[in-house]
C-alpha cells in the first residue's frame, strides 16, 4: 500500500474517533416516547454503482437541525450489508399535516456520510414523521484518484409541508 494511501487512510480513522467522541447520545427510546409527540425508526443503507455495492463501514453522522444549529444526535457505522442500525428518532407529529397551516414545526436531520474513497454526501433538511419508518437511501460517488479527499457533496431538500 503505497505511503499517500495509508496517511489517507489514517486520517480517516483519526475523523471517526473524533466524530464518535462528539456524538451527544440520544435518550432510551421510552424517554423519546415520552418527551415527544412522535418518534420514526430511521436507517440509512450506503451503496454505490446504482445501490448495487453496498459501502460497509461507512460513518453516518445525524445531526438535528434547529434554525441554523445542527446536534450531533447519533453516530453509526453500516455494515457489510451497507445498512446503519435502527435508530428510534424524534420526529414531527403527523396530525399536525392535517392542518391548513403553512408553518407546522417540521423535525429536520442532516446526514452525512463519509467513507474512504468516496466524495462525503451532506444531505440536510431530512424530515422524518412520526409512526413512520424510513429507510434513508445514500448513494456514493467515487472520488477521482488525485481529488482531495475531504471532497464534499451537498443536496438540500426543500421544505414541504404536505
Amino acid at each position: 500500500m503505497n505511503s499517500d494511501l495509508r496517511t489517507r487512510m489514517e486520517r480517516y480513522e483519526q475523523e471517526l474517533l473524533a466524530l464518535r467522541s462528539q456524538a451527544v447520545p440520544l435518550e432510551t427510546q421510552t424517554d423519546i416516547a415520552q418527551q415527544t409527540a412522535s418518534t420514526a425508526p430511521l436507517q440509512v443503507r450506503v451503496t454505490a454503482a446504482n445501490e448495487a455495492i453496498p459501502i460497509a463501514d461507512a460513518l453516518v453522522i445525524i445531526s438535528r437541525e434547529n434554525g441554523n444549529d445542527r446536534t450531533v444526535v447519533k453516530t453509526a457505522l453500516t455494515d457489510r450489508s451497507g445498512l446503519t442500525e435502527l435508530m428510534v428518532l424524534p420526529a414531527t407529529d403527523p396530525s399536525l399535516t392535517l392542518q391548513p397551516e403553512n408553518n407546522i414545526p417540521l423535525i429536520t436531520y442532516e446526514i452525512q456520510v463519509a467513507a474512504p474513497g468516496y466524495y462525503r454526501i451532506r444531505n440536510s433538511g431530512i424530515p422524518l414523521y412520526g409512526g413512520v419508518a424510513t429507510t434513508l437511501p445514500i448513494s456514493m460517488v467515487p472520488l477521482p484518484e488525485f481529488e482531495a479527499p475531504e471532497a464534499e457533496l451537498d443536496f438540500n431538500v426543500p421544505r414541504n409541508n404536505l
